[in-house]
């Protein structure tokens, strides 16, 4: 999945509340957030709206390339490190 604007995010929600383990591609946020007079209040709003969702489901999320995640949508998948 790709998250190119915040509002994706509602997107990969229902993605991870259906049991899906996503990889998730954030190179358009990052492009944005790193152009000349970029927002990266978007970038940050992103990572910190999969962190606490994966906080309140018990999932996780590991940085798998420099702009891709694995996130996984409960405790029932471990992501091994």
């Amino acid at each position: 999945m790709t998250l190119n604007s915040p509002k994706d995010f509602p997107v990969l929600k229902h993605n991870l509340l259906e049991g899906n383990v996503l990889v998730v591609n954030l190179r358009p946020l990052i492009k944005i957030a790193k152009s000349k007079g970029g927002d990266t209040q978007a970038l940050n709003q992103q990572l910190q709206n999969i962190k606490n969702y994966c906080l309140q489901y018990e999932g996780s999320v590991s940085k798998i390339h420099d702009s891709m995640l694995l996130i996984t949508p409960n405790k029932q998948y471990v992501i091994e490190k």
